[in-house]
């Protein structure tokens, strides 16, 4: 059903006759339906289609997909804990991980494939070829090399090809001039491609399907729509709007010049922010619709991170044994033994210890450092499968396959430190109630509650213990605020089973507590590491497809300031020069260098700390060659510069106008440019200050020799409230010399 309006005339149809009924049926027998239509699907339920005095086939069949979805939800589940889902890529990206995440914690709701968003090039094989597939002529696999003349076939007989490129985020020309220049030289078209983000949902009924169709078509994926199949219902959650595609190479022979390349791989990357935001806004749509009632996820998962678990009830939320506080906390105080295994024999391994009654339900599959899964085993089955690969004893419980992989080293047994504590989908415990739990269970272990009974304990931990609510989180590391669980409440209790307790209640490695940063020039962070000892302080975190590693011991990292990073990739900067006078890890720099391309960046630093973050920053985004970093004071550094600049950021708040003169000396004398000055500034006083900050980056120009400019702002973005009616703003003001 596909046409606007075509509900309504089902409608008219089936009032007129019944045998309208029957045929619209038999349709649904013989095969899958695509649904695309407009608002008249919210009251649309396949019940209409049956036949009124017998039910159906149709009603039959919604039945049954609801019966099954359970099952399959909980396979699914099972499959993306182990680090896979049906996406070619096998796995979640990073940019939509949250949303997946949170929406696979709906009872009706279970994510099969996805793509965030990409940037690719795509080579296909046009030879005349008359073989048929084989695993030996197969189409070549991403990042793999053709040889020449290859004429590989696909599984359905096609000829084959292959990803010249593939990126989940911006990409510049000499990205695309190189994936062409290892394109195979036999017959073959290579397109150049931005595909926007996609998303296959299966839902446990068409009632949920039509819910969550509607958000996405409300959140811009207008060409949505609903599957129904023999034994699922499906919601394919898309748009073409920012689709685009063009054949750039035939043959091995380039069709267009470098500059249209620039062209397109500037179209791709506009668009690529386009659908970021665009996803963005599905994401809080779907927050606010559909998971208001389900706590977010637990934590920032990497890719293949697990989620626990659930029962669907009727009424679509997650059910079934309620996880209390004492459940988790006695599953921080066990004993975490695990089998570690690679992502790709993680399922096959878990049915095993299911067979066999060796999973510890305790826990969750988690992702450890080296990449490997650990699945939660008791601890007799550990000492078991210890005991049996080694052939001490002779454990027929323990499958012969599993034992095989053990002897090979393929799989270990281990005892694991950052297991998580199991809970129902749906979310029974937030991350505090888990934390508040895991402390009450130390009191009671210690005897430092006293005569108190878990009430009471449970009372003066939320009350006089000083547990924070909210914390920053990282990849192994969470940041709690200045003055967490500082009480006496603590006194009888080690510090190091203090902080490793609150390290296993919320699941990660590292545990640290804020200091104040200093309001000094340097913005000096001060957090100290609580558990474990020795540990340091460096961290990861992606924004916008680009990485920032930092160490939060001694740089702060803001971020409340992610959409300005994210526009100043945007930014109309190709092949200028640009001056960054304070830089910091490179929130701004990189995003200048490796989105908005950049020819070459001056980057001024004072902090020693962040300078050693920033160089670190351009390397792990390959941007250092276009680099250079200037440390020290910006006062002196710049000059180095001074007219060589076609662009001047200014990111310093509470203000930067101790740069204004800096950054204008630097933009070149012939042509001027832009600068992006950053500024703390009052509602009231908004006005005003933009009046005089033109006025005074042309004083400031005359004062510098430079004759008479104009210096207008042409645009003021608001990036984040300071202060009540206080904004930080960002004013884009383009500087030019006035000739005669």
């Amino acid at each position: 059903i596909n046409a606007a309006g075509s509900l309504g005339n089902l409608r008219a149809i089936a009032t007129a006759t019944t045998q309208a009924w029957a045929l619209l049926a038999l349709a649904f027998v013989g095969s899958a339906v695509c649904i695309q239509p407009p608002s008249a699907l919210r009251s649309f339920s396949l019940k209409m289609v049956a036949d009124p005095g017998e039910g159906g086939v149709a009603a039959e069949r919604e039945e049954g997909a609801i019966a099954r979805f359970e099952t399959r939800k909980t396979q699914k589940m099972e499959a993306i804990s182990c680090g896979s889902d049906k996406s070619k890529k096998g796995s979640f990206d990073a940019p939509i991980e949250d949303m997946l995440d949170h929406l696979n914690l709906h009872g009706e709701y279970v994510s099969t494939s996805s793509c965030s968003g990409r940037v690719a090039i795509f080579w296909e094989n046009t030879a005349t070829d008359t073989g048929v597939w084989t695993p030996a002529n197969a189409a070549v696999a991403p990042g793999e090399a053709a040889p020449e003349g290859d004429t590989r076939r696909n599984k359905k007989g096609g000829l084959g090809g292959q990803w010249l490129l593939c990126r989940h985020g911006a990409v510049t020309a000499e990205d695309v001039l190189d994936a062409l220049a290892r394109a195979p030289k036999s017959p073959g078209i290579a397109t150049f491609k931005h595909e926007p983000f996609i998303l296959h949902v299966e839902c446990r009924s068409l009632d949920a399907a039509t819910r969550l169709m509607e958000v996405a078509r409300n959140g811009g994926f207008r060409e949505s729509g609903i599957s129904i199949g023999k034994k699922h219902v499906m919601v394919g959650v898309r748009t073409s709007a920012l689709k685009m595609e063009a054949p750039v190479l035939e043959d091995g022979q380039l069709l267009v010049d470098a500059d249209y390349i620039k062209v397109l791989v500037r179209l791709a990357n506009e668009k690529f922010v386009k659908n970021q935001e665009r996803t963005d806004k599905l994401y809080a749509l779907l927050r606010r619709a559909l998971l208001a009632n389900i706590p977010l996820p637990l934590d920032a998962p990497e890719n293949g991170a697990p989620v626990p678990h659930f029962s669907a009830t009727s009424n679509g939320h997650a059910s079934g044994m309620e996880q209390t506080d004492a459940t988790a906390a006695r599953a921080v105080d066990a004993e975490n033994m695990a089998v570690l295994c690679c992502t790709s024999e993680c399922e096959q391994v878990r049915s095993m210890l299911v067979k066999a009654d060796m999973l510890n339900k305790n826990f969750r599959n988690s992702k450890q450092a080296d990449g490997r899964i650990a699945i939660p085993v008791t601890s007799q089955a550990a000492s078991v499968l210890k005991a049996a690969s080694t052939g001490i004893v002779d454990a027929t419980s323990a499958p012969d396959e599993l034992l095989d992989n053990m002897r090979r080293g393929i799989v270990t047994v281990e005892k694991v430190e950052n297991m998580q504590a199991a809970g129902k989908v749906g979310g029974k415990m937030s991350p505090y109630q888990r934390l508040v739990g895991a402390l009450v269970l130390l009191l009671e272990n210690v005897g430092g509650g006293g005569t108190r009974d878990a009430h009471n304990l449970k009372h003066a931990v939320e009350n006089e213990g000083a547990v924070p609510h909210k914390w920053e989180e990282y990849t192994d590391m969470i940041v709690l605020p200045e003055g967490a669980l500082r009480s006496q409440t603590w006194d009888t209790i080690s510090r190091d089973k203090l902080w490793m307790t609150v390290a296993q209640s919320l699941g990660v490695t590292r545990v640290a507590v804020k200091g104040e940063i200093d309001t000094g020039r340097m913005r000096q962070s001060h957090v100290e590491i609580m558990h474990p000892s020795g540990a340091d302080g460096w961290v990861k975190v992606a924004q916008n497809g680009l990485t920032y590693t930092f160490d939060v011991t001694k740089v702060m990292f803001s971020r409340g300031n992610v959409n300005e990073r994210r526009r100043m990739g945007t930014v109309k900067a190709q092949g200028e020069t640009a001056l960054d006078l304070y830089a910091g890890i490179g929130y701004f720099t990189i995003p200048l260098l490796a989105q908005a391309d950049v020819a070459f960046l001056y980057a001024c630093e004072l902090n020693p700390d962040s300078v050693e973050a920033l160089r670190r920053n351009l390397r792990a985004n390959g941007v250092e060659s276009r680099c250079e970093v200037l440390p020290g004071d910006n006062a002196v550094t710049a000059l180095k510069v001074k007219g060589l600049v076609d662009r001047v950021n200014l990111g310093l708040l509470p203000s930067s106008e101790l740069g204004w003169g800096l950054a204008m000396a630097a933009l070149k004398s012939d042509s001027g440019g832009w600068l992006h000055v950053h500024e703390n500034v009052a509602e009231a006083d908004e006005p005003a200050w933009l009046e005089r900050l033109q006025d005074e980056l042309c004083r400031l120009a005359k004062e510098d020799g430079k004759g008479d400019w104009s210096c207008k702002v042409s645009n003021v973005e608001h990036v984040k409230t300071f202060a009540p009616r206080v904004w930080h703003i960002v004013a884009d003001v383009e500087c030019r010399p006035l000739k005669s």
